[in-house]
């Protein structure tokens, strides 16, 4: 027998059901069904939704706080959020998933995995931990350098590595002259095990010799690097043509030693296919006026044009009237015809930026 206090709460929290025969206040039929024995999503203490758990004040404010992280780490401007892509890009982030590695601008990563170069980089951490890690070699380092410092390989910094190479090959003799000089051999801190490999390292002349190739490769690279992280001019309309200076200069560096470079350059055509968008940084390269008007430039490109059309002819979308609009003013500015041909636009060629040249 059900008690009484079991019959409240069902009759409280149950919908009673109308009669067939009774009479009912309401017009038509009754809208109780299914419903009506859950509590509405705005009764408190209801189940909340996947999405207000997903997007609760705590969740928002997390990820607008890692945007502008973003922003304030490489200076963007926050007016940059009034672009009609802005929104866009956030959805097309979040349809991904959490885990989205997003596109670089630039990567060394794959050119750090190779044996070669990883070996060089680790043993070149070996010498400088020793010298950071005991005073006494961290003392007579800096007095056979003259004061200067040596950067240290870390391990997830590809870029930074490279750079490192660079710092300690600059530091070849002073370090070799360190631990073969009087002051050296005839202490203690030389007579460890650790000490005598450390020696070891710096007295290996393939050490050095294949550091020195690592870092006549890289150095075209990291030049590069430097151009996309200038804050002094947009990079759009200049990468291309750094790009494929990098490129060749590395090629030039190794002309008697192709196999040593092919490697390195098949990582970065790949980058440069597959990752950076080719097709709209041909089209910065083309229409940048320090480019397009120099005849001796334009002639080492001469495909880039087939790229400009590629993207003419994705973002047309078959739309005829518009090719033609695009072909016709391409070739107007190719010409320097119109506007493009004023003594004002000709002066400012290698002066004012493309982005500037609209002060609109």
């Amino acid at each position: 027998m059900m008690s009484d206090d079991v019959q409240v709460i069902l009759g409280s929290s149950l919908p009673q059901r109308t009669n067939v025969k009774g009479k009912s206040n309401e017009k038509g039929k009754s809208s109780s069904g299914i419903n009506s024995y859950f509590m509405p999503r705005t009764t408190p203490g209801a189940q909340p939704t996947l999405k207000s758990v997903l997007q609760s004040k705590e969740a928002r404010e997390r990820c607008d706080l890692a945007i502008s992280k973003w922003m304030i780490d490489v200076c963007l401007p926050f007016n940059v959020v009034t672009s009609p892509y802005y929104q866009p890009m956030i959805d097309a982030i979040a349809s991904m998933g959490a885990g989205y590695k997003g596109l670089g601008v630039w990567n060394l990563h794959d050119i750090g995995k190779l044996d070669e170069v990883n070996q060089v980089v680790v043993q070149a951490a070996k010498i400088t931990k020793f010298i950071y890690n005991h005073c006494f070699a961290l003392h007579l380092m800096r007095k056979y350098t003259g004061g200067r410092e040596i950067l240290r390989p870390a391990p997830t910094r590809f870029a930074t590595n490279f750079i490192a190479l660079q710092s300690i090959l600059a530091q070849k003799d002073p370090l070799r002259a360190m631990v073969t000089s009087r002051e050296w051999t005839s202490s203690a801190y030389a007579r460890g095990n650790k000490a005598k490999n450390f020696v070891d390292y710096v007295l290996n002349t393939g050490f050095w010799k294949d550091c020195a190739n690592i870092v006549k490769l890289t150095e075209p690279i990291i030049r590069l690097l430097r151009i996309v992280d200038s804050e002094d001019k947009p990079t759009l309309g200049f990468l291309f043509a750094a790009f494929h200076k990098a490129k060749n200069e590395m090629i030039k560096r190794f002309q008697r030693k192709k196999k040593v470079v092919e490697p390195h350059l098949k990582i970065l055509d790949n980058r440069w296919d597959n990752q950076l968008l080719k097709n709209i940084h041909a089209v910065g390269y083309w229409f940048n006026p320090s480019y397009q008007y120099d005849t001796n430039e334009m002639a080492k490109h001469k495909s880039c044009s087939s790229g400009v059309l590629d993207v003419f002819e994705r973002y047309a979308h078959n739309n005829q009237e518009l090719d033609d609009q695009l072909t016709k003013e391409m070739m107007m500015f190719k010409n320097a015809e119109g506007d493009f041909g004023r003594r004002f636009a000709i002066n400012t060629h290698h002066t004012i930026m493309p982005s500037n040249i609209n002060p609109y």
